[in-house]
């Protein structure tokens, strides 16, 4: 990968989660693919971002209500949506300085979320 790179191709693509799933079972996802940030979605049919949940957070939820804690128990973060033709390299100067960037398509469906410090290996 370059700093030319179109984000997409650097992207981990995923489909987000739902507020109302089980705040355990996107956790149990994000641990399966060492991820630190999931899109949180209002539909999986058109994909826009609402926020995003973070691992550390979905653990506290469901720490303190049980296995029935649901996604939108936890506050959403908002992290920076960026095109999926931008250059990696441009990322921070164009969407500011972040721990991971949601990529999205034209019209705002989701592709998937790119952290730069935890760059995939394959």
């Amino acid at each position: 990968m370059t700093q030319a790179t179109p984000v997409r191709e650097a992207a981990r693509r995923l489909d987000g989660c739902l507020g109302r799933n089980h705040a355990r079972d996107v956790l149990d996802v994000m641990e399966a693919i060492d991820l630190w940030f999931m899109p949180l979605v209002d539909d999986f049919s058109g994909g826009r971002v609402r926020g995003a949940v973070t691992r550390s957070d979905l653990a506290t939820v469901v720490d303190r209500f049980g296995l029935d804690a649901r996604v939108l128990q936890v506050r959403p973060v908002l992290l920076p949506n960026v095109p999926a033709d931008t250059p990696v390299g441009q990322l921070a100067s164009l969407a500011g300085p972040a721990p991971a960037y949601v990529v999205t398509e034209r019209g705002g469906r989701l592709i998937g979320i790119y952290e730069p410090d935890r760059r995939r290996t394959a």
